[in-house]
């Protein structure tokens, strides 16, 4: 073995130990390496190659000119400079490192032009390394049984199996809990929002640990919220904001769970006054009435780390960050909930005017935040820094790994705030043809979701889903931008959905269901594997327009629907499910709970 000290330093040893094991057999690569606290050339190699095919492959496609080339390349080298220098051992490493990308670069560049219609060709003949050819993109058919691919033939079995159980849901209740002025006639209030209650059980802080719920779930819709067991149909707490201080009566348009001291469920919920209402349902009254913005707000959101944090976007063009503090007693009497405005992040082009209706926001990776728009998805970094309204000299000052999710709000939040306002830009979108060609693309979504790097997006007035994935790339001033890749689409039925149909995501089994509603009076059961790389099926619910029910109002009774006041072919807005019932909620004061016999 090599002695270290006989180098001029240790990246010159590295790079050294780099040559010989291209020139050992595969089998013998890590071994070399193990020896050494060195990090293992493939495993750099391998985050090139992920990020050239992410984010930069495709651009080479449609350059011809070589500056353009030279300078693609050049940005990619930077880029992924950038990424490294992350890493605690690239300073002493820095030499070493960075000859390993140029290698791998120049493999890339010399494959790319060797033959066109090649682009699996290997360099050296490293099948480990140089697999250069572009994912295919999934082209998704609606409601057809796709193979099931990367699966034995045992989990395929299940899988079927689980499907086929979960085309048994029949209708159990029909609730009608939001009408105006208690006339039960009411057949045309909008029920806005549905959402189930989070576990207690559910640990915060991961992006894509996506939650478990309970029986309970919540309803907004007119000026009433309504909490409702899922076992009985039965509601166990009813919020009605009535007239205030000579004002109109509220509208709710959106609600949002979450749990705060650790085992206390909040309901947050909001609508056309602007303001947010905090419901906690272990006591009987609304505890806190925020004065958020100066419009109707549309879309609530609590932190997927943070459970305490609270985003509300409102038509005034703006998201606001909030903290929302809960100081128990033994009754609501003795109790208190408290609130604090951390940060504001304006949306759009305040100069103008120019309003932008907010319809979803999310988390996704590397602390980005997205906001789907009327006319465009707008982006923006929200680190812990930022989001708390903080600026350090050094981001090391709240690195403690000791530090739990609340120590890190305690320290933020004691830290003197900044004046800077933040403000979200429009994101790049781009999309692929069947020819495989790039082209820019204007998404325009009602609903957004992000699983494991891939956004879900439910495009507003079509009968498409999307799947988006994300990436990023310098632009000339060396700063990092999102950009938004479309690689597949879901066709559920063939009328268009409109504004108010949303998506939803649950993950059961090994399968992803994406919950799709739909303005015929229709919601779908879109099935994908957990790796997303393959759809499996399309399942449609009816609601009914003819069927004999038990009300929840008298369950011994049995009635009609077309009696209750049942349009046909509501819209159905929103579809939630718990693993056991389905809940969908539609625009004609209707909540329909099915389940599996």
């Amino acid at each position: 073995m090599d002695r270290q000290n006989s180098y001029e330093s240790v990246s010159d040893f590295a790079i050294s130990k780099f040559k010989e094991s291209l020139l050992n057999d595969e089998e013998n690569h890590f071994n070399l390496m193990e020896d050494y606290n060195f990090p293992h050339w493939i495993e750099i190699t391998d985050k090139v190659q992920s990020v050239w095919l992410k984010s930069y492959s495709d651009k080479l496609k449609i350059y011809n000119d070589d500056s353009q080339i030279d300078t693609l390349f050049n940005q990619f080298r930077t880029y992924m400079s950038k990424i490294m220098s992350k890493r605690s051992e690239y300073q002493a490493l820095k030499k070493y490192i960075d000859y390993v990308i140029e290698f791998r670069i120049n493999q890339i560049r010399t494959a790319s032009f060797d033959d066109e219609n090649d682009q699996k060709e290997n360099v050296n003949n490293d099948e480990n390394i140089n697999k250069l050819a572009l994912k295919a993109v999934v082209k998704l058919d609606a409601l057809n049984l796709k193979p099931i691919k990367d699966l034995n033939s045992d989990l395929s079995l299940k899988k079927q199996e689980y499907i086929k159980n979960m085309n048994l849901f029949v209708v159990e209740n029909l609730i009608r809990a939001h009408s105006k002025d208690g006339n039960i006639n009411d057949n045309t209030t909008l029920v806005t929002d549905v959402a189930f209650e989070i576990d207690q059980e559910h640990v915060f802080g991961f992006l894509d640990n996506i939650p478990k719920y309970t029986n309970l779930f919540a309803t907004c819709g007119n000026n009433i919220v309504n909490i409702i067991d899922s076992e009985t149909g039965k509601i166990i707490k009813r919020f009605n904001d009535d007239l205030l201080m000579n004002r109109n009566k509220e509208s709710f348009n959106c609600l949002a769970w979450s749990i705060l001291n650790k085992n206390v469920s909040v309901l947050a919920c909001a609508g056309a006054h602007g303001q947010i209402k905090i419901i906690v349902p272990k006591y009987s009254s609304c505890f806190s009435r925020i004065d958020a913005h100066t419009a109707p707000i549309t879309c609530l959101l609590f932190h997927y780390k943070y459970s305490d944090i609270l985003l509300s976007a409102s038509d005034d063009n703006t998201i606001k960050i909030w903290r929302i503090s809960l100081k128990e007693g033994s009754s609501d009497l003795d109790s208190e909930c408290s609130n604090e405005l951390l940060n504001t992040i304006q949306i759009g082009d305040n100069q103008t005017k120019t309003k932008e209706t907010i319809f979803s926001m999310c988390f996704v990776s590397n602390d980005y935040f997205l906001i789907a728009t009327r006319n465009n998805i707008y982006n923006i970094k929200l680190s812990d820094e930022i989001l708390f309204g903080q600026k350090f000299d050094s981001p090391m000052e709240i690195q403690n790994e000791s530090m739990t999710n609340e120590d890190v709000i305690n320290f933020m939040t004691s830290k003197p705030k900044t004046k800077e306002y933040l403000t979200a830009t429009p994101t790049k979108m781009i999309g692929i043809s069947a020819q495989n060609m790039i082209y820019e693309e204007l998404i325009i979504a009602n609903k957004i979701i992000y699983y494991k790097d891939i956004l879900f997006a439910n495009l507003l007035n079509s009968n498409f889903v999307y799947i988006i994935n994300i990436s990023s790339e310098l632009n000339e001033f060396n700063e990092e931008n999102l950009v938004l890749k479309v690689v597949s689409n879901i066709k559920v039925d063939e009328g268009k959905s409109t504004e108010i149909n949303k998506i939803n995501l649950y993950k059961e089994e090994d399968s992803i269901i994406i919950l799709k509603s739909s303005s015929d009076g229709n919601f779908y059961l879109i099935f994908l594997n957990e790796t997303l790389d393959n759809y499996i099926r399309s399942m449609r619910y009816i609601t009914p327009t003819d069927y004999v029910i038990k009300p929840y109002s008298d369950p011994g009774k049995k009635t009609n629907i077309k009696n209750y006041g049942l349009m046909e072919k509501p819209s159905v807005i929103s579809t939630v499910y718990n693993s056991k019932v389905l809940i969908s909620v539609t625009n004609q004061n209707m909540i329909v709970t099915l389940r599996k016999p």
